[in-house]
């Protein structure tokens, strides 16, 4: 007989298997008076609520794109952080 700890791990692998397996689809909408536009600054922000976490996400992201054309502000040097 299995141990219930190899029937977690188990279960635990197959639900793994199955988000690892889902479909993301993403699409968009340019508006037609938008045309040419380009934004030279853009706000990051990470949905997560541990703000340490939040924090150094937005801050990678931002640097990962320092020396490009655009600048990226990461949302709590714009927006009240909140509490975590």
């Amino acid at each position: 007989m299995h141990s219930p700890a190899a029937r977690n791990a188990v279960i635990a692998a197959l639900a793994l298997l199955g988000v690892a397996c889902a479909h993301t689809r993403v699409s968009s909408l340019a508006a037609p008076d938008a045309v040419g536009v380009r934004f030279r600054r853009i706000m990051v922000s990470v949905q997560i609520n541990d703000l340490e976490i939040r924090r150094a996400a937005e801050d990678q992201f931002a640097k990962s794109y320092q020396g490009t054309s655009v600048t990226f502000v990461p949302s709590y040097q714009v927006l009240f952080p909140g509490t975590s």
